[in-house]
């Protein structure tokens, strides 16, 4: 037996929401960053102890 419908629908757009989530954030070029990703972005603008 599966799990109930409703819980087998939330666990795959949870997981399918993480995939979307790492590639818009580590993957995706954004025309408002100079066409970097945000966590380009974030990485070039961290203090050096942080890195």
């Amino acid at each position: 037996m599966g799990l109930h419908p409703t819980l087998d629908l939330r666990a795959q757009r949870s997981i399918g929401f993480h995939g979307f989530i790492h590639f818009y954030n580590h993957h995706r070029a954004h025309g408002s960053l100079k066409w970097a990703t945000p966590i380009s972005t974030l990485r070039d603008n961290l203090p050096e102890d942080h890195t």
